[in-house]
């Protein structure tokens, strides 16, 4: 009876430390992204990597004259990201399949479309 209960104990705490790894959650070094905004100028692509610290990252561009700071956080197998560009709130967020996700932004204001493709490293 002790021995079973023993061999169960040890099974759930090799099942608990295997769990994180299994469930495809990592930590990441950085962010490669490529980022695109449609307005009535019309349509502006940014690339770039940066940094994940903990589990966020930031990435400020200037985009058609304007600056567009954009806030990630990758929790698990989701990335979430929000931004602002001239005034216009931009969110979304995506399941990461093979450290890969594609957003497609809710917008306001004078934003027609924007997209985000994010390649963790």
């Amino acid at each position: 009876m002790m021995q079973r209960l023993l061999g169960r104990s040890l099974l759930a705490a090799t099942l608990l430390t295997l769990a994180p790894a299994a469930s495809g959650a990592r930590a990441a070094d950085a962010v490669a992204f490529k980022f695109v905004l449609d307005i009535e100028l019309g349509t502006s692509v940014t690339e770039g990597v940066v940094p994940v610290i903990g589990n966020r990252f930031a990435i400020s561009e200037i985009t058609w004259f304007k600056r567009v700071d954009l806030s990630g956080e990758l929790a698990g197998n989701r990335a979430r990201v929000t931004g602002d560009w001239n005034g216009s709130y931009m969110a979304g967020d995506c399941e990461i399949v093979d450290g890969r996700c594609q957003i497609t932004f809710r917008t306001t204001g004078t934003i027609y479309s924007a997209f985000l493709s994010l390649t963790i490293h």
